[in-house]
């Protein structure tokens, strides 16, 4: 798939019927590429993640384990969830960290997906308030946001300055490259006060675009066999846009999950429906209140709706999982998964721990977390 020519660029979001259909016809014939290129014939349609958990306990049993114990982070969490409910009786210690749940609408999961996407571009200029080297610092509170919206501006104007840089590639790179995952706040800032000096190389969809082509282009092979289109025309695509907006007061607008869901409507193969998935085991399920990837709200869901005898571990800060994010929540799920004792209550700077059947808080302000190493802003 090459990049379009367009303000939008391949990234973008199709604006019209039109370019909706414009988009989907690479993408279908990508997929009638790995139908006719894999072996055996028809595998392509029997990759999901319910042949996935199958392949586990096979395994399981082969190696005579009467329980197994898994961790799994960002869609190991939906394996790991999927897992306990079809084998219940051959759970052990399972810690779901990063949690993306079944059972969530496509509104919910991307309206929730933009909420995140803004805090953590808001942790971007919390990140600068308390980093003397950002080249913002001095303009205080808010300072990285403005200079955002005025990078935007620029490259919206088709201005011969911005090199050739389009406001699909800030939202990218925005979206992906600085923000998705592990942030890089740093490198975001320069590349900001960069882009308003006049040099917009940080921002160059050349650099990364083809990288994540190919890597969104794979996942969609096994992502949308799990995925249920809950509204598979121009009309359900265009709500999901608006209610979107609604929750993306920053106008990001670049998303992960929607550029998967845009696959997944040109996919030969879906899931035909995305039922709920009770899990009575006493689970961890760890997540971090600014976590774009997998906004924290999904944790949330998975834990009052699906996964009721479990502990939800919350993080304050930021990051895709907390794995290698050292601090007390860290230490708590790796305790559990080495003793199988299940978290305690607690309510830290970094930290808070709810027990089955309690309430959860409401998401913080984001400038009322601290920065630092166990926030999952900074390197050790």
């Amino acid at each position: 798939m090459e990049r379009k020519a367009t303000d939008r660029g391949l990234w973008g979001c199709p604006a019209s019927e039109a370019e909706l259909t414009a988009f989907q016809t690479p993408v279908r014939a990508f997929a009638q590429s790995c139908i006719d290129l894999s072996t055996p014939p028809g595998i392509v349609q029997f990759v999901s993640t319910n042949e996935v958990i199958q392949d586990w306990d096979q395994v399981r049993a082969a190696l005579g384990y009467d329980v197994m114990h898994h961790f799994g982070i960002s869609y190991g969490t939906y394996y790991g969830a999927k897992y306990a409910h079809a084998f219940p009786e051959h759970v052990g210690r399972f810690v779901l960290d990063a949690v993306f749940p079944p059972n969530v609408s496509n509104v919910d999961l991307l309206s929730k997906q933009y909420a995140a996407l803004d805090r953590s571009l808001t942790r971007s200029d919390v990140y600068c308030l308390n980093d003397t080297t950002c080249p913002f610092h001095s303009q205080g509170k808010g300072a990285v946001l403005e200079a955002f919206q005025n990078v935007m501006d620029l490259a919206g104007s088709g201005s011969p300055a911005t090199s050739g840089v389009s406001a699909a590639d800030v939202r990218f790179f925005a979206g992906i490259n600085y923000i998705a995952g592990d942030p890089n706040f740093p490198l975001f800032n320069t590349a900001l006060f960069e882009a308003l000096q006049g040099n917009w190389s940080l921002f160059n969809y050349t650099t990364a675009g083809p990288i994540f082509t190919g890597a969104a282009g794979s996942l969609a092979t096994t992502y949308c066999l799990d995925y249920h289109v809950d509204d598979n025309t121009f009309e359900g695509y265009a709500n999901i846009l608006k209610v979107g907006a609604e929750s993306d007061p920053l106008g990001a607008q670049f998303l992960f999950f929607l550029i998967l869901h845009l696959l997944c409507t040109a996919w030969p193969y879906h899931a035909a429906s995305n039922p709920a998935v009770p899990v009575n085991a006493s689970m961890v399920l760890v997540t971090a209140d600014f976590d774009y990837t997998t906004p924290t709200e999904l944790a949330t869901f998975e834990w009052m709706q699906q996964a009721n005898n479990s502990v939800l571990v919350v993080r304050h800060g930021d990051d895709h999982g907390t794995y290698n994010v050292p601090g007390p929540a860290r230490d708590a799920f790796i305790n559990f998964l080495a003793t199988g004792t299940l978290p305690a209550p607690v309510n830290e700077t970094f930290v808070t721990v709810y027990e089955p059947g309690s309430v959860r808080a409401p998401v913080p302000d984001p400038y009322s977390v601290p920065v630092g190493v166990e926030a999952g802003d900074m390197d050790e």
